[in-house]
């Protein structure tokens, strides 16, 4: 968050406590109609915008209003200019006085629109964020870069393309899992146009997801992401901290994780205006942008819910319709969308079990850097070489005890397909196949 004005910002961190207090049946209301936490929360924070603006709770400004002493009206036409003076976006600015007007209202004083619009000016709208969808290899990186929640968050998010909200409120038992592609029911309750639909994720995203929830996969109705403070560690795993709560991640957590991703990774870039190019957001317009090219605006609108399209095409389309428009579309959103890097992942992964690779070996991270994507330069080198073949931190040290007790009698070979006989007469043993066809054989 850009601070723009700090003593404002001081002001309602002291005095949040009481605005929460006298905003809370506006809020209320807010929630009643949209059933969206963040839809209540950003109607405080545009009042809170005002009261920080005056140095005055809601309370003494309604008095004041009523008194007479402030004409309501010129409130919202200064703050237009106060929000603009300290550079707030258009977009930003409508919104709060928006929310501001809408207080008003709700608090009894009703302002008409016709005087609205004649009194007050509000900037043409445009949009200052330069943002951008990040690339495959970025993705894959920021990916890396997570614990196991992050991972399975930020593969579901890229990969269906929903709304951060819908993704938060999403419970075990809404995955089809069994199905290809992997299913998943929306409830209308969750969704921004409140009508149901079904999304899907893709492969990368299921194992992901399925590594992260562990034991918890047999909780249907346990919310997948669940924050640390109910007990779920980020690697999916429960401890005893009172009473274990069924609560979804909030979408402030949810910003974090993927702010800490983007910072461990260097891609935490600013634009000009000093609003970061990639955020949360950017991994729906991902998938947007990926499966248009490849499936057409259609199907990529029904899937990911876009109002507009729910008559002309969600209806028409049935459910298999969409899974097989999404199957013909997966590939151009999947992280690793080259079967040829997927195989070269298995192959390090054997050898790690092996006890034959040493990630420690300069020439080796040259070879896995260029086979794997991952840049040399990276801080943690070593650890996301691990993580991307499949082993966490913890798993180093039962590598460094097989590859003393396990270690085998010869080097894997890499063989031609008509070479595999006589090594298998010898006791040799299939380990994987390449995609050029060529086999690995270990003993």
């Amino acid at each position: 968050m850009i601070v723009r004005d700090r003593e404002a910002t001081a002001w309602r961190k002291e005095n949040h406590a009481a605005m929460l207090e006298q905003l809370k049946p506006f809020m209320d209301r807010a929630y009643r109609r949209s059933k969206s936490e963040k839809t209540a929360e950003s109607k405080y924070v545009a009042v809170a915008g005002l009261c920080g603006w005056q140095k005055k709770p809601p309370n003494a400004i309604l008095a004041e209003v009523k008194e007479g002493k402030t004409d309501p009206i010129k409130l919202l036409d200064e703050f237009v200019t106060y929000l603009q003076g300290i550079n707030s976006a258009p977009v930003t600015i409508k919104n709060y006085v928006s929310g501001a007007k809408k207080w008003l209202g709700f608090s009894g004083f009703k302002i008409r629109n016709e005087d609205f619009r004649e009194q007050v000016e509000l900037p043409r709208q445009y949009a200052i964020t330069r943002d951008r969808i990040p690339t495959n290899q970025e993705l894959r990186d920021i990916v890396m870069a997570c614990h196991k929640r992050g991972q399975a968050l930020v593969t579901l998010l890229s990969s269906s393309g929903m709304r951060i909200d819908e993704a938060l409120n999403l419970k075990v038992g809404d995955f089809g899992f069994s199905s290809i592609p992997t299913n998943i029911s929306l409830k209308a309750e969750i969704t921004k146009a409140r009508t149901g639909r079904t999304a899907f994720c893709s492969s990368e995203a299921t194992g992901y997801l399925k590594e992260y929830l562990g034991e918890r996969i047999a909780e249907k109705d346990a919310y997948v992401f669940q924050g640390r403070h109910q007990g779920v560690r980020s690697d999916g795993t429960k401890y005893k901290r009172g009473d274990l709560e069924n609560e979804p991640m909030s979408y402030w957590n949810a910003v974090t994780i993927f702010k800490t991703a983007l910072k461990k990774t260097g891609l935490d870039e600013k634009d000009e205006n000093g609003r970061a190019t990639l955020h949360i957001h950017c991994l729906r317009k991902f998938f947007i942008t990926r499966m248009q090219v490849a499936v057409g605006k259609e199907v990529t609108e029904a899937i990911v819910g876009h109002a507009g399209y729910l008559d002309a095409a969600y209806r028409r389309l049935t459910d298999g319709e969409l899974a097989e428009g999404y199957l013909k579309g997966e590939g151009s959103i999947s992280i690793f969308k080259n079967p040829a890097q997927e195989q070269t992942v298995l192959l390090y992964r054997k050898m790690v079990e092996l006890g034959t690779l040493d990630v420690e070996d300069g020439r080796v991270q040259a070879t896995i850097s260029r086979d794997l994507g991952i840049p040399l330069s990276h801080p943690n080198f070593v650890g996301l070489v691990y993580q991307k073949i499949g082993y966490d931190d913890y798993h180093l040290d039962f590598i460094e005890d097989k590859k003393e007790d396990s270690k085998p009698k010869k080097d894997p070979k890499i063989i031609a397909e008509n070479e595999l006989q006589v090594f298998l007469d010898d006791g040799w043993e299939i380990q994987t196949t390449l995609p050029s066809g060529k086999i690995v054989v270990a003993k």
